[in-house]
């Protein structure tokens, strides 16, 4: 049976991909589980990015930020497909902590010179002395 939904006064077949869910479960809500992992989440962030900013010289900071919040998107997003997580649940949940993450992450690549991304992953320097300009 064919599953129909009104749509501007037009009815749309959603046919066999309209409701169902994956694997044939439905989402989880925001579970308890899921606010401690968004926690330990944005907590592993701190203590990665924090030590880089000693660590690190002022021209590879963007490229480590761009890194390691990518990572995380990566895991969160993980985590989240793994549980299940629903995207449409009204509050925050990993999907969303999952973008942010990939959000800073992007931003920072963007605003990063190539030859520092090079240093910071030790490819070599193409131009002679290290000059950055």
């Amino acid at each position: 049976m064919a599953h129909h939904r009104r749509f501007s006064g037009h009815a749309i077949d959603l046919g066999r991909w309209g409701d169902r869910r994956s694997y044939g479960q439905s989402p989880n809500k925001a579970a308890p589980s899921q606010h401690a992992a968004m926690q330990l989440l944005i907590i592993a962030t701190a203590i990665l990015v924090i030590p880089a900013a000693w660590l690190l010289s002022s021209h590879l900071i963007l490229p480590a930020t761009s890194f390691a919040a990518l990572a995380m998107a990566g895991m969160s997003a993980l985590v989240a497909w793994h549980w299940r997580v629903a995207k449409d649940i009204g509050s925050l949940n990993l999907w969303d902590a999952a973008g942010v993450f990939a959000l800073i992450g992007f931003g920072a690549c963007m605003l990063s010179e190539p030859l520092a991304v090079m240093q910071l992953f030790e490819a070599g320097d193409p131009r002679p002395n290290g000059a950055l300009r």
